[in-house]
């Protein structure tokens, strides 16, 4: 799917844009059923940057 994606559209890198942006807000979505605050998010600026 995601080769198609990117024959249509002519980028590997645009391809997969939608498939994260669904995972993101899959992801979001599921730790807020979970349980998780708000606050929770916040703790990822603590998380080293390897760049």
């Amino acid at each position: 799917m995601i080769s198609k994606s990117a024959q249509i559209l002519g980028s590997a890198p645009m391809a997969n844009l939608p498939f994260f942006a669904i995972a993101f807000v899959s992801s979001v979505i599921i730790a807020f059923s979970s349980g998780s605050r708000l606050a929770d998010f916040g703790k990822f600026t603590q998380i080293p940057r390897f760049f």
